[in-house]
């Protein structure tokens, strides 16, 4: 059987793979030890490798896409080129080879591996079962080009290679780790399909190894489930272990980072440690990730017909890693040691530690304290025993016990634990003793790369993959217990929460885990690129990641999600601490291969920056001090006295803006008290008071600074819910605030009552508020609070609505109908992810009969009303330029046509004198006759507003001469177009429009060499926005075509935004006029809106139903302005209003007739 190895890495020697090591692969191809049970005798026996060989390598220059490959008919061991050309090439990609061929194969060169086409190279090590049988099978299966350049067809390898480059669409197409994986699958789908139609008796070892010299794929497969034999060994470094004897190399790892990784079938090195044994049936992506460092991916291999199917899910999240880590591969990292300054950072810079240890002569690469002492692990296998009492002499001892890396530190009770290579090690905590009968060495699992250990138990992870546990006093190996493939990649760290424990690995991914059963519990994403340290809060509500990515991850451990991510650092976070302060300040601290420490507080802030003169290699905390070790065997002590003078509130909110003043745990007294044995007049208070507390949460979707307050609404929104007995979910799309499903379920076939609804606000800037935005304050029995009327008041209302309904049937299971909610926290800021949470979820809204959103006003303060229309929105910019560079006025002024003197003109030439829009086809589906006819309907509404207090209210005489219904009608029925704003300068996009305002001394003798103007158009809802969009553009180049200018004028769409318009005649609008009579007294008004809200046309494409839309607050409410209010009678009402409405709406329910 033949012998394959691949590296890959920074450059080596051809000869540190294949003739220096002791194992090398010239060694295997005379004494190759491995050999598995077989079908084919001749596969099974211990014969040399002497068929030929071959190796091959890519250059170090990037521009050379093509490898180079020497092979030859001799034994590896008798061919004096391959030791001459081994000694003087280098490359960081190598494979190498050397051949048993198959009885009846020819020896010739063109059977010698590794096998090239264009830049792909490809190595095999195994058979295909009756390849005679299969062979013109696989041949026919070809593209002409393919079938012309394969090497050979008496080699199986050879047409392997050729199944390989078929589902290739084009040789030269750069692909992607997760499409070469993809590709490897198929072309191995197609060998086995071939295999089963030729009715193969001998089975297959597909054992492949392909490159395009950037990423690496590698399998390890038998149809019949004992595959050849393959290895990988991956760490920071791969040279001789005495670089003078060269007697043999080793794979060196000093910390988390991958720089090289080698696939071999056997051990190339004469240490066993550092190789782990490939699972059977897997495959392994080498690739490249952030500063070129190596990701290693496994997955399991799953061809339909080989009965090892059962692993989609493993299958599924190896790709999802593949994904992460190709994002953050091009992420770049600060190694230059200066201190990178953000927006996040607003405190203090320190550069001297106040403290130096040494003793140690090589890097430090894990720290654990105990109390008073510190125990530090050396890469040399030293452990350090440090007094951190003592004020000088503070080195105890310094243990020389293990011959590998000290990788990871552990404290319990009795013992000091120590991952050290494949074992895990027990010393006696007073004698620091080796307890030989509790070290357990784990064969073929590869080094350990993290440990844990409390009282009862210990666990540890590494290169394997494998997440083990065991209790202390049963430290065997019999007695482990594992998780399997827990990560699709190296585990790098761990934390043990009580009977959980949680692992990051290289594959992106957090992970909980039960201690007890090792089922996984739940999967964290969204990091983009490995997972290299974690710690949590004090009582566990909280877990911390920090990445590869440069970034730090906060994960609610109640809600399952990410809460927040937070970023400041240049390159890998690599260490973190939780700090509480006096027992209540908390803070985090995070350290980073930038070279700086930083400590955050719980608004997420920097508040202070250590400023480290080396990379930090571990890092651990201790009582009010920090220590960081580096490379040099040095360890740094940082008082932490800087966190007792620290003012809570630091982070700076202001009366208008403040941050959360109150936790969680405030709430739940609140929720405590809602209960279903409160009677109805207690109702009305309970609601004021969660009112005031949902208030006080100042969730600014508009504020990065308030990101984590807006996570804390949905949570208030979510536990509100689960505690009216509601299933509910939380939903954080990336990079955007949570969406709150719920759902109250009668029937999963009955109608569902669907409620959205937003509780984001917007800012509270202006300097006219007479009360705090963020405390209800109740004036002439008026609710004062940001959000009270937008929207955090309607939705209080519904939830209360629901609760009452639950107790006037007896339970949820006898309500009248399903009720689902969809309450979002970016509807002030774009809706940013509502789109796809939606339309992935679905069938929380299965059935639904009718949307409800209450986000709008009555026209006046004393009928209520229903809005059954709002007009669609396009925002787009209409930019001129010409000159390179702005002008001046005195030396160029009317030497040209002028950007700016062209706009005015263009945007001049859009109104007449009465605002009526002169584009041709602007007001194409406008039924004017419908608009006469509800003119006549608004009649009825004169009353409801004052025209003079109107007027004064816009902070003008006198509004449009016209009556009020055609004020009306221009305000709700009419497109209108506005010209919102003009600039100058800048460039032609978002990203520099801050440059535009440029004012300063001589700004009156600048000519603009480029200016925008901004234009808002709202439309009504039988127009087509397209159609707008395209008379627009068409009336702006036609009257400049006009203007006969040397400049140039282009046209952006923005954004669009659905209008949107129900049908009054609709039974629905006939069940809510009745809800809103009942409960009023009173017909309601019939009301448009002139503003725009998309969100309702999506909900009725999505889910298939028509939206009523209630206004609760009356018109001088103040959304989005100062003094923002609802009346606490609109507010009581309200909810009587939707629980009436609930009843209607399954009273009148009609089912659709079946086809």
């Amino acid at each position: 059987m033949c012998r394959l190895a691949c590296f890959l890495g920074m450059p080596i020697q051809l000869a540190d793979l294949v003739t220096k090591p002791k194992r090398s692969i010239l060694t295997q191809s005379y004494d190759a030890r491995e050999r598995q049970p077989h079908t084919v005798e001749h596969l099974t026996k211990a014969n040399l490798n002497g068929d030929g060989f071959g190796v091959g390598w890519y250059s170090s220059n990037k521009d050379d896409k093509k490898p180079c490959v020497f092979t030859s008919i001799l034994p590896a061991w008798n061919n004096p080129n391959l030791a001459r050309l081994a000694e003087k090439v280098e490359s960081p990609l190598v494979f190498a080879h050397v051949r048993a061929a198959y009885p009846g194969m020819p020896v010739s060169e063109q059977n010698c591996h590794p096998f090239v086409s264009g830049k792909y190279m490809f190595m095999h090590n195994g058979n295909i079962g009756n390849f005679l049988k299969v062979r013109r099978i696989l041949l026919r299966e070809l593209r002409e080009d393919v079938y012309n350049g394969c090497q050979s067809f008496h080699s199986d390898s050879a047409v392997c290679f050729a199944v390989f480059l078929n589902q290739l669409v084009d040789l030269e197409v750069e692909y992607s780790p997760i499409e070469l994986s993809h590709k490897m699958s198929q072309a191995m789908q197609v060998i086995m399909d071939a295999c089963k139609a030729a009715d193969c008796e001998e089975s297959s070892l597909l054992n492949f190894v392909v490159s395009d010299g950037r990423t690496v794929i590698a399998t390890k497969f038998s149809d019949f489930g004992c595959s050849a034999s393959l290895y990988m060994s991956a760490g920071t470094g791969y040279e001789a272990f005495n670089s003078q004897s060269e007697e043999d190399f080793h794979v060196m790892r000093s910390s988390y980072r991958t720089k090289i990784a080698l696939v071999a079938s056997e051990p190339i090195t004469a240490s066993p440690a550092a190789w782990t044994k490939v699972p059977e049936n897997s495959m392994i992506i080498l690739s490249r990730e952030k500063d070129g460092d190596i990701n290693i991916t496994f997955t399991p291999i799953e061809l339909k017909g080989s009965g090892l199917g059962e692993r989609t899910i493993m299958k599924v999240q190896s790709y999802k890693v593949l994904e992460s880590v190709e994002a953050g591969a091009e992420l770049k990292a600060n190694t230059s040691g200066e201190v990178p300054l953000t927006r996040q950072f607003i405190g203090r810079i320190r550069r001297e530690p106040d403290d130096l240890l040494t003793g140690h002569t090589d890097s430090v690469v894990s720290l654990a304290m105990d109390g008073d002492v510190m125990y530090s692990g050396g890469i040399d296998g030293s452990i350090g025993v440090w007094d951190m009492a003592a004020f000088s002499g503070r080195m105890r001892e310094m243990l020389k016990v293990h011959d590998g890396p000290v990788m990871e530190l552990a404290v319990t009770e009795k013992y000091l634990v120590a991952a050290v290579g494949n074992r895990v090690c027990f010393h006696d905590k007073d004698s620091y003793e080796l307890l030989e009968e509790k070290t357990v060495e784990l064969p073929s699992c590869g080094p350990l790369l993290t440990l844990c250990a409390i009282e009862r138990y210990t666990a540890f992870g590494g290169q394997d993959c494998v997440l083990r546990a065991v209790q202390q006093h049963t430290m065997t190996e019999e007695n482990f217990k594992f998780a399997a493939r827990a990560h699709n990649s190296f585990i790098l760290c761990m934390l043990i929460l009580e009977d959980t424990i949680c692992t990051g690995a290289a594959d992106t991914m957090v992970k909980l885990w039960n201690m007890e059963t090792m089922e996984e519990k739940a999967c964290f994403r969204g990091h983009k690129g490995p997972v290299a340290a974690l710690t949590m809060s004090r009582n566990g509500d909280r877990i911390f990641s920090g990445s590869r990515d440069n970034t730090i991850r906060v994960w609610d451990m109640e809600e399952m999600c990410c809460r927040h991510t937070m970023s400041g650092h240049s390159n890998d976070v690599m260490g973190l601490e939780f700090i509480k302060v006096n027992g209540k300040r908390e803070f985090l601290c995070s350290v980073s291969l930038d070279k700086t420490v930083r400590f955050w507080d719980m608004h997420y802030t920097c508040i202070q920056l250590f400023s480290l003169k080396t990379e930090p290699t571990s890092s651990i905390l201790g009582d009010s001090k920090l220590y960081v070790a580096d490379a040099n065997g040095h360890i740094a002590e940082w008082s932490l006295d800087f966190l007792e003078d620290s003012d809570d509130d630091s982070s700076g909110g202001t009366p208008h803006s403040p941050r959360l003043s109150r936790s969680m745990e405030s709430f739940k007294n609140h929720f405590d008290v809602f209960s279903s044995s409160s009677p109805k007049k207690s109702r009305d208070l309970e609601m004021v008071q969660l009112l005031k507390d949902y208030i006080a949460i100042p969730s600014i979707s508009g504020n990065l600074e308030n990101q984590d307050d807006c996570f804390q609404a949905a949570k208030f929104t979510s536990r509100l819910l689960e505690k009216c007995g509601a299933v509910t979910k939380m939903i954080k799309p990336e990079g955007k605030n949570p969406v709150v499903l719920a759902r109250f379920e009668v029937d999963p076939d009955a109608p569902t009552f669907t409620f959205y609804g937003h509780y984001d606000v917007q800012p509270a800037n202006e300097e006219t508020w007479k009360y705090n935005p963020f405390e209800v304050t109740t004036v002439d029995g008026f609710f004062y609070g940001r959000g009270t009327t937008d929207n955090k008041g309607p939705i209080l209302a519904f939830i209360f609505a629901v609760k009452e309904l639950i107790d006037k049937y007896g339970g949820i299971g006898r309500l009248p109908m399903n009720i689902a909610l969809l309450i979002e926290g970016e509807e002030e800021n774009g809706s940013g992810g509502f789109k796809e949470t939606l339309a992935n979820n679905v069938h929380w809204f299965k059935n639904t009969e009718l949307i409800v959103i209450s986000n709008t006003l009555w026209i006046g303060k004393d009928r209520p009303c229903i809005t059954y229309g709002m007009r669609g929105m396009i925002t787009l910019s209409v930019e001129v330029y010409g000159p390179e560079k702005d002008l001046h006025s005195g030396n160029e002024g009317g030497a040209l046509k002028e950007p700016m003197t062209d706009l005015i003109k263009i945007l001049s030439s859009i109104q007449d004198p009465s605002n009526k829009v002169l584009i041709p086809g602007f007001y194409d589906g406008v039924d004017f006759e419908e608009v006469k006819r509800k003119i006549t309907m608004f009649e009825s509404l004169k009353d409801s507003i004052d025209m003079n207090k109107y007027a004064q209210s816009l902070g003008i005489d006198s509004v449009s001469s016209c009556s009020f219904a055609e004020l009306l009608s221009k305000k709700w029925l009419i497109p209108t177009l506005s010209i919102v704003d003009i600039r100058t300068g800048g460039g032609s996009d978002d990203s520099t429009h801050g440059s535009h305002y440029c004012f300063g001394p001589t700004r009156f003798s600048v000519i603009p060499h480029k200016v925008v103007g901004q234009i808002s158009i709202r439309f009504v809802a039988k127009q087509d926005p397209h159609k707008l969009v395209s008379a627009v553009e068409n009336h702006i180049k036609t009257t400049f075509a006009g203007l006969n200018s040397s400049n140039k004028v282009n046209v952006k769409v923005r954004n669009i935004g659905d209008a949107w318009e129900g049908d009054e005649s609709h039974r629905l609008y006939s069940a809510l006029a009745s809800a809103l009579k009942t409960c009023w007294g009173d017909n309601p008004l019939y009301t448009y809106e002139g503003g725009t809200m998309p969100v309702t046309s999506t909900l009725e494409k999505t889910l298939q139903a028509p939206a009523l839309l209630i206004p609760l607050g009356q018109s001088t409410d103040n959304p989005h302005l100062a003094n923002e209010r609802i009346r606490s009678v609109n507010l009581f009402q309200g909810k009587r209003v939707f629980s009436t409405l609930v009843e209607e709406v399954a009273s009148s329910y009609q089912p659709a007739e079946s086809s």
